[in-house]
């Protein structure tokens, strides 16, 4: 039965690695592993001028000798996942000190983490778990993280509220934020606009979640959009999606449905952080339950996240001005004329609690330099055989 397995396994695996580059031989010794390519342009500068090997799990790369064969099989013939099987034999050969990855949420870091315990493993947090908030405890108890560089102290007691098991949190902030910081954030910028709506296209939601999901978020569209016009205000659309893709084109698709065509969507630039200047070239930013959003609040910005899914796990986690639930365009209307009204340092004060919470900052040691910190400071230890 383990040998059939194995196969499928195997077959499985082969097939979703089939338009690979076969790199037919082994990977060298390095102290550092990068596990998934995903993100590697914000990954790679925390190794510094060291060494590092980036295990690709995306498909594009894939180490093939009798060694690894032989090796991996062993591992599935024991019962574990292929390409678990697969990762653990690389790391055997590599021999690291420390093994990381900004996809935090990855059931394979989970289950590599768990059954290799011969170097140390961290995640980097990019994105605001809301997956995790919504796991049954049954699934949330499969999260194994050694050590978790997470956003804030919101995420610390909600892992362990869920039953989840991580050995170390570091509540930093986020890496993506202190690395745009650190490119445009030396002479501030001026609020070239009223009011940011940061794009949050919900298409094929209503069959993930609920039938009515994608209306709750178009609905936000709508209502800003609307209260511009009727202000006056100058509004700006931060797109979630990269110019010239298909992606691209499925956004301004959803959005047309809600606020039409004629509202310009700026496309994101990946490497030009145009959402985060975006907020930060704006008084007021809106939305649902963006990411960026909450890096923009930890920035000192003023935001309202709005949740029209009348479902209580949507909300962000700390009630204030900045959170909204109840529907209807004249509560909308209020609350953005009470939070233009505002000065940034009285909504500063209002919401520093929260922010902290969500994304803690250390202004003395940023994200990026904690990071380098916590990878440098290893002590070598050979992997031993499994």
């Amino acid at each position: 039965m383990k040998i059939l397995k194995g196969i499928l396994f195997f077959f499985k695996f082969l097939y979703k690695n089939r338009y690979a580059r076969v790199l037919r031989a082994s990977p060298d010794n390095a102290r550092i592993v990068i596990l998934d390519s995903s993100n590697a342009q914000y990954m790679t500068p925390l190794c510094g001028d060291e060494k590092y090997i980036i295990i690709d799990v995306d498909g594009n790369e894939l180490y093939v000798t009798k060694e690894i064969i032989l090796l991996t099989f062993k591992k599935v013939f024991k019962g574990y996942d292929f390409q678990v099987s697969y990762v653990i034999t690389l790391l055997q050969i590599i021999k690291p000190n420390i093994t990381f990855t900004c996809v935090d949420n990855a059931r394979l870091f989970y289950e590599v983490s768990r059954c290799y315990p011969y170097c140390r493993f961290l995640a980097i947090q990019n994105g605001s778990r809301y997956d995790v908030l919504h796991l049954k405890p049954e699934r949330a108890k499969e999260i194994y993280i050694p050590e978790f560089a997470c956003f804030g102290e919101y995420e610390k007691d909600l892992y362990k509220r869920k039953g989840a098991t991580v050995g170390k949190f570091y509540p930093i902030g986020s890496l993506k934020n202190a690395y745009y910081k650190n490119k445009y954030m030396t002479k501030g910028f001026t609020k070239e606009y009223d009011i940011c709506l940061v794009a949050e296209p919900a298409f094929g939601w209503d069959d993930i979640e609920f039938d009515g999901f994608e209306d709750a978020t178009g609905k936000i569209a709508q209502y800003v959009v609307r209260f511009s016009k009727k202000h006056n205000k100058r509004l700006c659309v931060a797109g979630k999606r990269d110019p010239d893709t298909r992606k691209r084109d499925i956004e301004l698709d959803w959005y047309s449905k809600y606020i039409g065509s004629d509202v310009e969507i700026i496309p994101r630039i990946r490497d030009e952080f145009t959402t985060y200047q975006l907020i930060d070239r704006s008084l007021v930013s809106i939305a649902f339950c963006s990411t960026a959003l909450s890096e923009g609040m930890g920035r000192g910005n003023r935001v309202l996240f709005c949740n029209y899914t009348g479902k209580k796990r949507w909300n962000f986690p700390v009630d204030g001005i900045w959170r909204l639930e109840e529907t209807g365009y004249e509560i909308f209307e209020e609350r953005v004329i009470n939070l233009l009204k505002m000065t940034d340092e009285e909504f500063k004060q209002q919401s520093i609690g929260a922010a902290n919470y969500v994304m803690t900052y250390n202004n003395e040691v940023t994200t990026d330099i904690f990071l380098k910190n916590i990878i440098a400071d290893v002590d070598y230890k050979n992997a031993l055989s499994l």
